[in-house]
């Protein structure tokens, strides 16, 4: 017999399909026709944490976006515009390193997500990904990503608020990266560049809430946005050292 979870998860994709079907004709829209994608959603843990309303309202604007073996999804450097679902085929990510260097980095395949570090922290891409086959995307719009995704999974505190969390537990991580001009920070906090988090994770403990910050901001919602996928229970100090020394 399925759990009261399982019932629930089966009344919300009833309840999306008919709801996009009353769009038809919206090319842009997609539904969700199989069961199996559907689960890869419902399992990742991007989306377990968002409300029943705000996955429903994800996935009607996730559009379908078919791609041909050796397309360029993502090209390193340019602009955040989307962040993307695989539906099915395979993908390389690399990173070119110097003149005619190239590492390759991961292999992408069916259920996996990519392109939200750009979209969080209006950063470059940071590596390219190519198509190894044939096959189809979900992908979500940056402007659509930054109201359902990054609002829902990114939580703020202020200066005060986050002297109360140290005082009850938690750990500030300073995710800013190493520069010259990196100066001054809060004291006793962790130094983790964000460029290192994700190396570093082991670190980290999933008990253990942590304050993010950075210069601006910019950086400490990509970090959190990392880390809240993973499981850690997170914020991000609003504006960073600059909107400290505003206040």
């Amino acid at each position: 017999m399925a759990d009261s979870s399982e019932l629930e998860w089966e009344k919300l994709l009833d309840e999306v399909t008919k709801t996009i079907n009353l769009f038809e004709g919206a090319g842009s829209e997609s539904t969700p026709e199989d069961n199996a994608w559907f689960e890869a959603i419902k399992n990742s843990s991007t989306f377990s944490k968002l409300s029943a309303d705000k996955l429903a309202g994800m996935i009607m604007k996730l559009e379908e976006y078919p791609v041909k073996t050796g397309d360029v999804v993502i090209r390193q450097n340019d602009a955040g515009d989307y962040y993307y679902i695989v539906k099915s085929g395979k993908f390389t990510v690399s990173r070119k390193t110097g003149p005619g260097e190239v590492e390759i980095l991961a292999s992408l395949g069916e259920k996996a997500a990519f392109g939200e570090d750009a979209l969080v922290s209006g950063a470059r891409r940071n590596a390219s990904i190519v198509a190894d086959s044939d096959g189809v995307l979900m992908r979500l719009s940056k402007d659509n990503f930054d109201q359902i995704l990054k609002s829902a999974l990114v939580n703020y505190v202020d200066l005060k608020e986050t002297k109360e969390k140290v005082k009850q537990g938690a750990k500030v991580l300073d995710v800013r990266p190493n520069s010259p001009d990196r100066k001054g920070g809060i004291k006793d906090a962790m130094d983790m560049p964000v460029n290192q988090l994700r190396d570093r994770l082991s670190e980290l403990d999933k008990k253990t809430q942590y304050i993010i910050y950075c210069q601006t901001g910019n950086q400490s919602e990509a970090a959190a946005f990392l880390l809240s996928q993973r499981g850690f229970d997170v914020a991000v100090l609003k504006g960073g050292l600059q909107g400290i020394k505003a206040g």
